[in-house]
């Protein structure tokens, strides 16, 4: 019922920063595995039509039937992207668990430490206990929209190569 960073910013509140960070990661890695089982379950959703609907961001995603490897963890980079839609997507897809599993929890360590040191903090928000964490946060969010971005344009690009080589090679 509530935002993934209010569950951080509490359990900081309640814990000390390394506790608050070993339940946020046992959290998000719970939630990781049970939103990719369900997207299992539901099938291909919205998300998977509107891939199949842009070939060229289709492909950016997909590289010989499997999920982009740096498409995934430029995802879980970037903090505004939904979460359990992201797990879904790749259930549906059936991307291999374990890898999934790992690059998802590993993307969220940065923000999970940052969230756990200012829910420490958060009674004094104007401390450098709590601003330092928050820039170190909106750099590291800004510097991964940007990784994300790159990596879309790189997977698009060499996509349209690939599809233009098989015209060439057709003719």
């Amino acid at each position: 019922f509530f935002p993934y960073t209010v569950i951080y910013f509490i359990s900081a509140m309640v814990f000390t920063p390394f506790q608050s960070l070993l339940i946020n990661i046992a959290g998000m890695a719970f939630t990781s595995a049970f939103r990719y089982y369900t997207g299992i379950e539901m099938g291909k959703g919205y998300i998977n039509n509107v891939l199949e609907k842009h070939p060229v961001l289709n492909d950016a995603f997909e590289q010989g039937g499997r999920f982009n490897l740096l498409m995934l963890i430029a995802i879980r980079l970037v903090p505004l992207l939904p979460f359990n839609t992201i797990s879904h997507l790749y259930g549906s897809y059936r991307y291999p668990f374990f890898k999934y599993l790992i690059i998802s929890v590993a993307a969220l360590i940065p923000r999970l430490v940052s969230y756990s040191f200012m829910g420490k903090n958060v009674w004094d928000p104007l401390s450098a206990s709590f601003l330092t964490p928050l820039i170190i946060l909106l750099i590291f969010s800004g510097c991964s929209i940007f990784f994300m971005s790159g990596i879309l344009k790189i997977s698009i690009m060499l996509t349209k190569n690939k599809s233009s080589e098989r015209k060439n090679e057709d003719e």
